[in-house]
């Protein structure tokens, strides 16, 4: 009985002390925009009690002390809040709160309108007692946040992938395009005031409305409710791609009835940008708008009549749980191209931004590669919250894609381009002729540039009489024959997406939320004649293939319209629709407790893809016309991971996944311009990964560091390029590649003060190619040729480097927030361990073993080294600066901004490659020598904005 009593008691005492805790909770939001803040600090004054806002800008304080007590709310570029909870219930549940900006408050994030939902559920808790919020979610990443913007003249990719291993979403609708899962970044280009919402999930992290990839994911969130109600005109002045930029934005945000319209347009141009003989002429156009029901606030029913009245009813009878967004927006582009080039161009020229591309015409510059795009997009979307639980939302979008490139064709003709190589002085033969081809390369601009007065006066002077015309008996058709003319090569393409996310907080512990979609793609490639230059016209032949075989039919590119006659306008050498059809369905689920969360999801997928030709080729009759088989793959993938929350500030966490990938389709034809034939043995791509991290997160010092491994195997990769030896452009394909990426990153940030906070972020790493691919070469002339002695054949560049991207790299800065509506950011960035993309062709038996003249090369000359050694790029530093300054007048609000880049003017090369072609003969490396990129030197933006 003593024990029994004793039990009681305890349990009694227990009791007392459960009901004198407090646990308070809420929802912290914008004061402007009314959306989530994710990653404020909220704590209790003169206690230890701190956590921060979760994605949904959520927070929870847990075994409180009952009683009166102030709640300090703390975020970046946001007035802090002092709020005071007196209560002496169990819960308190806070409700919404509001977080301010100062009135003609700026920073570099608003200078590019751009905010991201970062630090999504991140927590800070210095007692062992308090609940550790989950941090799973989108979780703000420090190393992005300082490096994504500071690496990009570098070309950095995130852990050296590609940029299809990055998942972009778009209104919650999958918006990489299906041939080649890059993200469609160029389709919403100059719409930076809305486009500057997106949630973004690094690495492996899970993610809340997608599986995800390697590199991450990211949302771009355009809805109308949205933006922040405001009106605001901008302009620019650059000296990058363009010269001036004007952009008007126009908000309504969410109104009494429930409706939000959003409108955005701009425009940038430049004569000149910054590398000469380019030009920009791009605009963008946006239009969104919102219907949120069951909101009729200040809404008189008796008033209404007709049209208006059955709305209001539809409104009350669907009550708030469904919302609809119907966004539209493009972005069409025209540009001058730059060009790649030797550095025997830039010793001749001066200048490391030497451009072949242009030359004058009648005095003024023209460029002949330029660069055309639109991508019309419309997005619907509808939101419906099923009960306080969970949600589902549904969207369905279209794009039409418009892109063309233009180049010189030319037939029988010597080659336009003056840095070809058989026209330099290192082509030349003997000292005294280089000598001379050097001293007019250097006298004279216009011998190094696009001669387009030549190429007319060729044209005007060809006169020709093509007989039976389109294949028709006795239509003879004489006149000026295009030597030269200016060609267009298209991808145009329709794609259709369907998606529907689902997402449920089935408990306080557990989250399950999945996905599902259906796509199509069509994609048509096509080559226009877009300038005759002076000519009459051209014939649908193909030069190299009638130097192979002059029998007349082998060079048709359509045979059921030989020796066809073209005009400006018509398609040439070839025409066919790459199709893809896909389907995905994704789950996961996640689980927060007081020191662990774990999550795990699924993904599984049908991808199929066919060519369907659209001309006769000469060179393959039989193969070139109509629908190809078809290949279809299921893939699937499955990543999951535990995170340890030591306490509020420090979190471990590691993550692994694997997953299988279909080849993309424009690397699975050995010649998809030609004919309807895949590469061999096609097989899905393999992914091995796995990262841990930690994090620590404290008001005013954070740091976190990432050790990464990612293995791929049996990756396919397609190439073309012309062939001397053949006379014929090549297709080749190397399959069976394997990567290996592993590395560390590392980030940090202290605030000083108020004001001050420096920071720094650096990445060692190490990626490689990991394994002997198989070679295959096709030329597009349709004959057995000296590239098929590579057919079969091992490619040895195991331990070869990624190339271009740095393996090193480093930023230090600081920023500095004055009183007075003023601040100052500067960084400077080191970059190493880059290479030089490597030709594939030169890692073979084929290319070091085979004869000069009578010697054979053997292992280890100078040649065998020469050809298989893979050049490293020089280090390079830049640094570069923000500044802006914010002026209230009465309910105006102005932004001045001014950036400027590699403020020191440093000249370095950002990409590098060797040419495909190779002296297969004489092993002269200096006969192709490797092209060149050069990142632009100092250069600047400067924007001032209103908003009212």
């Amino acid at each position: 009985m003593k024990k029994f009593s004793s039990l009681i008691v305890f349990l009694l005492l227990m009791g007392t002390m459960l009901l004198a805790q407090q646990n308070i909770r809420g929802v912290v939001i914008d004061a402007t925009s009314k959306l989530p803040l994710a990653g404020v600090f909220v704590k209790v004054e003169g206690s230890k009690a701190i956590t921060r806002t979760n994605e949904q800008g959520e927070f929870r304080l847990t075994k409180l002390k009952k009683g009166k007590k102030n709640l300090i709310f703390e975020f970046e570029d946001h007035q802090t809040l002092t709020k005071e909870v007196n209560s002496d219930e169990g819960l308190v549940k806070l409700g919404t709160v509001e977080l301010g900006k100062p009135e003609a408050s700026t920073s570099s994030k608003d200078a590019f309108q751009t905010i991201t939902l970062d630090d999504a559920t991140a927590v800070d808790d210095a007692s062992d007692d308090q609940n550790v919020a989950s941090q799973l979610g989108a979780s703000r990443d420090l190393f992005r946040q300082y490096t994504n913007f500071a690496w990009s003249s570098v070309r950095y990719r995130t852990r050296g992938y590609i940029s299809n291993y990055t998942e972009t979403y778009f209104n919650g609708i999958p918006f990489n395009d299906l041939d080649d899962e890059r993200a469609s970044f160029g389709a919403y280009s100059g719409l930076n005031d809305v486009t500057r919402l997106s949630t973004n999930y690094q690495g492996l992290e899970p993610n809340s409305y997608a599986f995800g990839d390697l590199a991450g994911s990211s949302n771009v969130d355009t809805r109308a409710s949205n933006q922040r109600k405001q009106t605001r005109l901008s302009y620019m002045n650059a000296n990058r791609a363009f010269s001036h930029r004007i952009m008007g934005t126009y908000a309504t945000g969410l109104m009494p009835n429930g409706w939000a319209f959003a409108a955005s347009g701009s425009r940038r141009w430049a004569q000149e940008g910054y590398v000469p003989g380019t030009f920009m002429d791009a605009a963008a156009y946006f239009v969104s708008v919102d219907k949120i029901f069951g909101v009729q606030n200040n809404v008189n029913p008796d008033t209404l009549k007709g049209l208006a009245k059955f709305l209001y009813k539809i409104d009350g009878l669907l009550s708030n749980k469904h919302s609809f967004n119907l966004t539209i927006f493009g972005s069409p582009n025209k540009q001058g191209a730059t060009s790649p080039t030797v550095h025997e161009m830039f010793d001749l020229s001066g200048d490391c931004f030497y451009n072949r591309n242009w030359g004058y015409q009648e005095g003024k510059k023209r460029n002949s590669v330029v660069n055309t795009r639109h991508a019309p997009t419309m997005v619907l979307r509808h939101d419906f919250k099923i009960n306080e639980k969970s949600n589902l939302t549904s969207a369905a979008s279209l794009q039409l894609e418009s892109n063309g490139r233009t180049n010189i064709s030319f037939f029988n003709a010597r080659n336009p381009l003056p840095d070809y190589y058989s026209g330099l002085p290192s082509g030349a033969d003997g000292q005294f002729q280089r000598d001379l081809v050097t001293e007019v390369f250097k006298e004279s601009e216009s011998t190094r540039q696009m001669n387009w007065n030549y190429m007319y006066q060729t044209n005007y002077n060809s006169f020709e009489t093509i007989k039976n015309a389109g294949g028709i008996q006795g239509n003879n058709v004489s006149g000026k024959r295009a030597k030269y003319f200016l060609g267009e090569d298209h991808q145009d393409s329709k794609e259709t997406n369907i998606y529907t996310n689902y997402q449920n907080n089935v408990s306080d512990h557990f989250q399950l939320v999945g996905g599902a979609a259906l796509r199509y793609f069509q994609g048509t490639d096509y080559r226009l004649v877009k300038d005759l230059l002076g000519a009459d016209f051209a014939v649908d032949v193909d030069q190299f293939a009638e130097r192979t075989n002059a029998n007349g039919i082998f060079g048709q590119n359509d045979l059921s319209r030989p020796n066809r006659i073209l005009k400006v306008g018509d398609t040439t050498g070839y025409k066919f629709n790459n199709n893809v059809r896909n389907a995905f369905a994704w789950a996961q689920g996640s689980w927060s407790y007081n020191k662990f969360d774990f999550f795990v999801s699924a993904k599984g997928s049908f991808t199929e893809f066919w060519r369907t030709g659209l001309t006769k080729n000469g060179r393959f009759p039989d193969n070139s016309l109509g629908d190809s088989e078809r290949r279809n793959f299921l893939n699937f993938g499955t990543k999951g991971g535990i995170t340890y929350k030591l306490d509020g500030r420090n979190y471990f966490n590691v993550y692994g996944g694997y997953m299988t990938k279909a080849p993309n389709s424009r690397d699975a034809y050995l010649s998809p311009r030609t004919r309807n034939e895949f590469a061999s043995n096609l097989k899905s791509e393999k992914i091995t990964s796995v990262e841990g991290s930690y994090h620590h997160r404290a008001p005013k010092f954070s740091a976190e560091i990432t050790g990464y491994y990612t293995l791929f195997k049996d990756k396919v990769r397609a190439f073309s390029f012309f062939s001397d030896e053949d006379q014929s452009f090549v297709n080749y394909v190397a399959q069976g590649l394997d990567m290996r990426h592993t590395g560390i990153e590392a980030a940090a940030e202290y605030k000083v003060n108020s004001q001050l906070e420096v920071f720094g972020a650096a990445t060692l790493s190490q990626h490689l190619y990991w394994s002997r691919p198989t070679a295959t070469a096709t030329p597009d002339n349709g004959v057995t040729s000296v590239q098929s002695n590579l057919n079969g054949k091992t490619v040895y560049i195991k331990g070869f480097y990624i190339p271009n991207t740095p393996q090193t790299a480093a930023t230090v800065g600081f920023k500095y927030n004055g009183k007075k509506f003023w601040f100052v950011n500067v960084n400077a960035n080191y970059f190493g361990n880059r290479y030089m993309d490597i030709n594939f062709n030169r890692r073979t038996d084929y290319a070091v073993t085979a004869a000069i003249g009578q010697k054979t090369i053997t292992k280890g000359e100078p040649v065998w080294n020469q050809i298989l050694e893979q050049k490293k790029l020089d280090d390079a530093f830049t640094v570069n600066v923000l500044a802006g300054k914010s002026f209230k007048v009465k309910d105006y609000y102005i932004n001045i901004t001014v950036g400027v880049d590699n403020v020191l003017d440093e000249k370095y090369v950002s990409s590098a490659f060797e040419q495909w072609r190779f002296d297969n003969v004489k092993k002269d490396v200096n006969k192709f020598p490797p092209r060149y990129f050069y990142a632009w030197g100092r250069n600047y933006f400067a924007q001032v904005a209103l908003r009212f």
